[in-house]
């Protein structure tokens, strides 16, 4: 956990929690459309098990994401899970390697591009 993310108090971590969970949903409909990209599975997995557990779980993977390759690809690297991961306030809801994940990924795609 970051030291941001132990400076808040239990209801505040509920409420950013939640409100992570529909920038996560909001990333779906962004995708659908400024990019027509319609990824089904991320949005059963953010249905499934919540937008915070989604995150962690695709940034635990081993490699990136089929949806953060195509959305490379289409030029939105800026919608990608792992930019919003890194973005404030939402970054205090994840571990220091979970954002270290994030920030390689995204520097990794930039020098690629």
């Amino acid at each position: 956990m970051t030291p941001e993310g132990m400076d808040l108090d239990p209801e505040s971590r509920i409420q950013l929690e939640r409100l992570f969970d529909r920038e996560m949903r909001a990333l779906y409909d962004a995708w659908r459309t400024k990019c027509n990209y319609r990824a089904t599975r991320f949005l059963r997995l953010v249905k499934n098990r919540g937008g915070l557990e989604a995150a962690k779980k695709l940034l635990g993977s081993r490699g990136v994401s089929q949806g953060f390759t195509a959305l490379t690809e289409l030029g939105s690297l800026d919608l990608t899970v792992e930019a919003l991961v890194l973005q404030p306030p939402w970054r205090s809801l994840f571990s220091d390697q979970e954002i270290a994940v994030a920030f390689k990924r995204i520097l990794a795609a930039k020098r690629t591009a």
